[in-house]
């Protein structure tokens, strides 16, 4: 079989060198004329070459050094089975500290965004001026440790004129006087210069990590900083000696620039402009627009640099106007629009005042606060100050409604109203946690009809009164051989009460009371035992509901005739069985004129009535009532 076509494999897999050998070469190794500096390629220069006794490329890829550097078969394969981490700069694998970290880091690691800072200056020729010769430029400049790259700034001067900023891009900057060398960390230093693309720079001052980390990584100490040179042009700016232009070279500026349509004209007042630039004074005004019977808030901005305004108006919501934020445009405003006479006098920052009326364009503006800042300019540059701020008062606009239409009887009312509420009928809300924490709990009274129909007075109704959603419910009890069938009188709803136009509550049903449900008048009577003691424990009470306050009303009026009182008690009790029931108890007490609701006197009865048949031992009421000292009587 030939072997002509076939390339050997090594014992890992890999590829081998071809099997024809060269016939004068005995060294197949490929060139390479790179060594590693932080961790990073970098070429061999001509000297290194020179040192290693290398004239030629193919010449360094057999000598010993570079073999060094270059790993060999063993150590991939090594770095295959192993975790050790390989170094490319020639040392083969880089050792592991106890806990687990590298001993000797490449750059890019170790240094990993940390950046040392120079302050330094560079003198730029001015050569079209006659009253200076250079003028003090003053830059950062950035050395990254990771990669060895510079890189410059310029801090921004406002209103320098110079296009400042980024000075010099992030890279490796060569030597001026070796073009293969690059400046590094021991190039910088405190009072050094350092020429770079034809410019020199002279650094003056570091910031503090700077110094800590050449102190500590390197052990150079950096020379103290220096102060950053003066020129004529900074000078004479900070000390306001800057030579005046005079009149015959302002004239001849004008009318070159006018000519060239360019520039400040002379009648703007450049001194003014530069002087008040961005001063602009605000002033809160409102105009009283009789036609629209409202009163606009609006903001007044008064621009000092050239004497214009604007008014923008302070829009609200729900106003239905439309979002026309701007009033009237920046510009000079004329005291008087309409006479000709007053139309070139403009308004200026010394007729604005609180208080002050200004007319824009016809419509009267009045002024009645200012900012704080506006006080303040006007007590610095005019020494007067400005008057109090006026009270306006916000005019109470009532938003015109629609009525919701009467009810038409068809469903509740609230459902009804939804209809007129909203496009899309909601059901109405209901009080979630009352249902909750009064579900079940109903009061229920006793009522007849207040009627002149002789066949509707004898019929009985129970009222009962839901407490979850305050609705009524009418019952009928049958009885028998009334010619009135009973049941449902009213079914469970909220019901309004007339005089009041508003639902009954609790409070509104009361027994000796009446209430009006649909044209029909029931007269309440008394309650059940729950309703009784609902009301007794302040559910539902009123000053008229609590017994004690009826036993002190009737002890003021018979305290002096407490004798007859018995009596009249002894005269009623018919049967000799000390029991008397509410008709005989009210007719007594009518009788020495106390006038006692029906609901007091269930409420005494209910007091004293042990076996709750509806009479009470008028015995044991006497005592109740009697001081102790006249108890003597009650045993005659």
């Amino acid at each position: 079989m030939s072997t002509s076509g076939y390339t050997p494999k090594s014992p890992c897999g890999y590829p081998a060198v071809s099997v024809y050998p060269h016939p004068t070469r005995d060294n197949f190794k490929r060139v390479s004329t790179l060594k590693y500096k932080n961790g990073n390629p970098v070429a061999l220069s001509a000297d290194e070459l020179a040192d290693m006794h290398i004239t030629s490329p193919s010449h360094a890829l057999s000598s010993p050094q570079h073999q060094q550097q270059q790993p060999t078969m063993a150590d991939s394969l090594r770095l295959m089975s192993s975790s050790k981490p390989y170094s490319p700069t020639g040392t083969g694998f880089r050792p592991k500290g106890s806990d687990g970290s590298l001993t000797n880091p490449p750059a890019w690691l170790k240094h990993d965004r940390q950046v040392l800072r120079f302050y330094a200056f560079f003198n730029e020729p001015v050569v079209e001026s006659p009253y200076e010769n250079f003028r003090v430029r003053k830059c950062v400049l950035h050395y990254y440790l990771e990669d060895g790259t510079l890189h410059i700034s310029e801090p921004r001067q406002e209103n320098s004129g110079i296009p400042q900023g980024q000075f010099l891009k992030r890279h490796r900057v060569p030597k001026a006087e070796r073009e293969n060398e690059f400046y590094g960390e021991a190039d910088l230093m405190v009072g050094g210069e350092l020429t770079m693309y034809g410019r020199t720079y002279k650094i003056v001052d570091c910031d503090p990590f700077t110094r800590t980390y050449y102190e500590t990584d390197l052990g150079i100490q950096q020379p103290s900083a220096e102060d950053y040179p003066s020129d004529v042009h900074t000078t004479m700016l900070e000390t306001g000696k800057m030579r005046a232009v005079t009149k015959k070279q302002d004239d001849f500026r004008q009318y070159i620039e006018a000519r060239l349509r360019g520039g400040a004209h002379p009648g703007m007042g450049l001194k003014q402009f530069l002087d008040f630039d961005r001063v602009v004074l605000r002033f809160y005004c409102s105009w009283d627009s009789t036609e629209a019977t409202e009163t606009r808030p609006f903001i007044l901005h008064y621009f000092k640099a050239d004497d214009t305004l604007e008014i923008r108006e302070l829009r609200n919501n729900n106003t239905g106007r439309d979002p026309f934020p701007m009033m009237l445009r920046r510009q000079k405003l004329p005291k008087s629009f309409a006479d000709p006479a007053h139309a070139r006098a403009h308004y200026t920052d010394a007729d604005l005042d609180i208080g002050v009326f200004i007319n824009v364009f016809e419509r009267n503006f009045l002024i009645y606060d200012a900012d704080a800042a506006t006080r303040r300019f006007y007590e610095e540059h005019h020494g007067r100050t400005l008057q109090p701020s006026l009270a306006r008062e916000k005019p109470q606009v009532g938003l015109p409604r629609m009525e919701p239409p009467p009810h038409n009887g068809y469903g509740t009312e609230e459902d009804s109203l939804q209809n007129f509420y909203h496009l899309v009928p909601k059901p109405p809300k209901k009080d979630i946690i009352k249902m909750l924490a009064q579900a079940g709990f109903i009061l229920r009274y006793s009522a007849t009809l207040v009627t002149d129909k002789p066949e509707d007075k004898h019929r009985k109704f129970v009222v009962a009164y839901n407490l979850a959603e305050d609705t009524l419910s009418i019952f009928e009890p049958p009885q028998r051989n009334s010619g009135t069938v009973g049941g449902k009188f009213l079914e469970r709803c909220r019901v309004k009460n007339p005089r009041t136009n508003e639902y009954y509550t609790k409070n509104d049903i009361t027994t000796g009371g009446t209430m009006e449900v649909f044209s029909h008048v029931f007269l309440i009577g008394e309650s059940d035992e729950y309703t009784r003691k609902y009301i007794e424990s302040g559910g539902a009470a009123k000053p008229h509901l609590n017994a004690n306050l009826v036993e002190e009303n009737i002890k003021d009026k018979i305290r002096f005739q407490s004798t007859k009182f018995r009596d009249m008690f002894r005269k009623l009790d018919v049967d000799h069985n000390r029991l008397i029931d509410a008709d005989e108890l009210k007719h007594a007490l009518e009788a020495w004129g106390l006038q006692l609701s029906d609901q007091e006197i269930f409420s005494l009865i209910n007091k004293y009535d042990v076996d709750s048949d509806g009479k009470i031992d008028y015995h044991e009421f006497c005592l109740m009532f009697l001081p102790d000292e006249m108890h003597y009587l009650l045993r005659k």
